[in-house]
């Protein structure tokens, strides 16, 4: 029974690696999403259809999650006008709150547009389950792909090649 758990483990954990594909995988619509930015303003995702949209749910606690951060910081410097950039800090209110994830950010000197998910909606309603998260989201609304671990620079790369062609 413990060896049958483990594979099963295993393979969720594999699936879960592995959930971004090369564009060969079928688009889905992303749900709407409502964080809030800095000033507490809400934000929807919805409010950027028409634009192709970077999502990344990270936490300041989270050492992968900050290991990748530079390389969205370089990617939204190369396309941040033309694609959306929402860096969603995951602010549960105990792990992680406004001030410390805008003391990191600043610390850091990144200047992406954060957001802060205050009602774990955006967790929910993206369906995450690990940190970091990245989904990439086509003009259209369309999930075409994610990464449910630490994106390296060629996979920001190549997710983006997927939602934005350039102009």
């Amino acid at each position: 029974m413990k060896k049958l758990f483990a594979i099963l483990l295993a393979v969720m954990m594999l699936l879960a690696m592995t959930g971004c594909g090369k564009g060969d995988q079928e688009k889905t619509p992303a749900p709407d999403v409502l964080v809030v930015d800095a000033e507490s303003k809400v934000v929807r995702l919805s409010n950027f259809l028409g634009k192709p949209v970077v999502i990344n749910i990270w936490a300041s606690w989270c050492e992968p999650c900050k290991a990748e951060m530079s390389g969205f910081q370089q990617q939204f410097e190369a396309v941040g006008d033309q694609v959306q950039f929402m860096m969603i800090n995951v602010t549960d209110g105990e792990n992680e709150t406004m001030e410390s994830a805008r003391a990191f950010i600043e610390a850091e000197g990144f200047t992406f547009p954060v957001y802060y998910d205050v009602l774990s909606n955006a967790v929910m309603n993206l369906g995450v389950q690990t940190l970091p998260t990245t989904i990439f989201v086509d003009a259209e609304g369309n999930i075409v792909a994610q990464y449910s671990e630490l994106v390296t620079a060629q996979m920001l790369q190549d997710g983006i090649d997927m939602i934005y062609k350039g102009e």
